[in-house]
């Protein structure tokens, strides 16, 4: 019978070397484990600071997309004496009128403005590679030339399954209000106006009376580059003392232009923003001439 003496060594060494291997695929396997959770970590952490980017450059769009709207919209809704649908109101030509005789009809510019400048503002949301709210409300705080816009929600940008970053959509941005101006001096010269071509004895005091208040409130704000234009028009009434005239205002700001759309001439270009109106005035009361008017749609 055959010794096992000389097997023992060989079998101890098999052991030894299996163990050996064991061990060193078990190192090699966490090694690639370590390495895997390193490059699964790397493309977590850029994704995160992609979609924190992404957040940024959001956000910048935003307030550039703040300022377009602003200007288009108070483009649009200057050159239609204030109302963004002058076909509501009485109109010719989509210039409304704010006085006839005794019926005053001074629209609410600001709500006007910040209304419609939210239609605009609110669809560039939809364009970014976040989740935009929809903002509901404008300030505008003209002591500090300051637009703070509120919205109902918070920015977001999601990869599914792996991580949300959030951030505040409300904001306030620094902008040009000078067309606030322009609507309160579109008031005085509406004031004047009523007063003293009202109070005039006849249609050619009438004419004085509304070029003296053209070249009055114009020399005041002359300074400012702010232009002041009242076209008084033709006698519509019976005689020159029973008499009645529509007169056009045109409050322009000859200062900086602004890029913005022209819904008429359907032309993108650099203009200037100005304030049109009517108003009939006189003693001769009548109805004033009227046509529709198309509104615009954004």
């Amino acid at each position: 019978m055959k010794s096992r003496k000389g097997i023992a060594p060989v079998i101890i060494v098999a052991f030894i070397v299996a163990a050996a291997i064991m061990v060193a695929e078990g190192v090699i396997i966490t090694n690639y484990l370590v390495r895997a959770e390193n490059i699964v970590r790397a493309i977590r952490e850029q994704e995160i600071i992609k979609g924190i980017n992404t957040m940024e450059f959001s956000k910048r769009g935003l307030t550039q997309a703040v300022l377009y709207s602003f200007n288009q919209a108070s483009y649009d809704i200057s050159k239609r004496g204030g109302f963004f649908d002058p076909s509501s109101t009485t109109s010719f030509n989509c210039i409304p009128y704010w006085k006839t005789f005794s019926n005053s009809n001074i629209p609410n510019f600001e709500s006007e403005l910040s209304a419609n400048m939210l239609k605009i503002f609110n669809g560039y949301g939809t364009v970014l590679d976040v989740s935009v709210p929809q903002y509901t409300q404008i300030e505008f705080d003209k002591e500090n030339n300051m637009m703070k816009l509120n919205a109902n929600g918070k920015l977001r940008y999601e990869k599914k399954d792996f991580f949300i970053v959030r951030d505040i959509a409300d904001f306030a941005q620094l902008a040009d209000l000078k067309v606030l101006k322009l609507f309160e001096i579109a008031k005085e010269v509406a004031n004047e106006l009523d007063s003293s071509v009202s109070s005039s004895s006849s249609y050619p005091s009438a004419l004085d009376a509304s070029i003296s208040v053209s070249n009055n409130v114009g020399q005041k704000y002359y300074g400012e580059n702010i232009e002041v234009v009242v076209r008084p028009g033709d006698n519509l009434g019976s005689s020159e003392n029973n008499f009645a005239m529509r007169v056009l205002v045109v409050i322009k700001d000859n200062g900086e232009k602004k890029l913005v759309y022209d819904f008429e001439e359907k032309s993108l270009a650099m203009r200037n923003i100005e304030f049109r109106f009517y108003m009939l005035l006189g003693k001769e009361q009548m109805n004033a001439e009227t046509n529709e008017c198309e509104g615009i749609i954004y």
